[in-house]
């Protein structure tokens, strides 16, 4: 009988670049794809890293940012391969993570980065999760857009309360970044809406919109006809976005979609 690493006790270490180099018990374990049972793979995930550690009092900023781009990355590769080793162990990995920094991480790998991998079923709950997402970002839109024409927080806040109180909890914090302290000038969310397609076009929704040309060889685990309807189901929430564009306040110029003509159009009658 192989023996498996130990895995201690006590709180996980927060993730830094030189975890992938000299990786914790839990991360040799699941990286090397070994069968575990449901109570030592839950152990496991949730012995891993956690996220990157905040920004310390008195620490450099600059430093800070620079490591902790460099955590993040090395966090997002953490996910990815241990993805990959257990493709039957998606709906797990969500479960065990839910209501962590990691959650929203392992989504958007199971959803952009390795579709081809994702049950059906999964997939589709993944894509009709992220698109959820969207009606956050509308509201974002309309928020800078009642501010850009002088509305106070505090009467914006009380004309979308019941619009933002009904978006599903992690879409508000699009809108309400821009009712508290952000400090950001307002023109630059009016057009909240149609960023958020772009950066979902061309990121965690590419291998959807154009799986022939990033799935390669690789096969898909959902049907050809089911990837497709996905696509079809962004391409309408795209066009809402494309809708909603205007120049910024005292800017002119016309939206460019280059990310739409990017992607070959979906076969007929599909």
């Amino acid at each position: 009988m192989t023996d498996t690493p130990s895995i201690p006790g006590g709180e996980p270490p927060c993730m830094t670049p030189e975890l992938l180099h000299a990786p914790t018990p839990p991360q040799i374990l699941l990286a090397a794809g070994t069968p575990l049972d449901d109570e030592a793979f839950a152990a496991a995930v949730l012995g891993l890293p956690a996220a990157p550690a905040a920004l310390r009092d008195g620490e450099d900023l600059g430093r800070w940012v620079t490591r902790h781009r460099a955590a993040l990355d090395a966090w997002r590769t953490m996910w990815r391969d241990i993805l990959r080793a257990h493709p039957q162990r998606h709906r797990t990995v969500l479960a065990l993570t839910d209501g962590t920094p990691a959650r929203p991480v392992v989504r958007d790998l199971l959803l952009g980065d390795l579709p081809w991998d994702v049950a059906p079923e999964l997939l589709a709950e993944l894509a009709a999760e992220d698109l959820a997402r969207f009606d956050g970002a509308l509201l974002a839109a309309r928020v800078c857009r009642l501010l850009c024409v002088g509305r106070t927080p505090g009467d914006v806040r009380a004309e979308v309360a019941g619009e933002l109180n009904a978006l599903p909890p992690d879409a508000r914090s699009a809108a309400e970044a821009w009712l508290g302290t952000l400090g950001a000038a307002p023109e630059r969310g009016v057009n909240a809406a149609a960023d958020w397609a772009v950066r979902a076009a061309t990121g965690r929704w590419r291998a959807l919109l154009d799986p022939a040309a990033t799935a390669g060889d690789r096969p898909w685990r959902a049907a050809p006809a089911d990837v497709r309807a996905l696509a079809e189901r962004f391409a309408a929430v795209a066009a809402r976005a494309l809708d909603t564009w205007q120049p910024p306040p005292g800017r002119g110029g016309k939206p460019r979609p280059d990310w739409l003509r990017a992607h070959p159009p979906l076969p007929p009658g599909t």
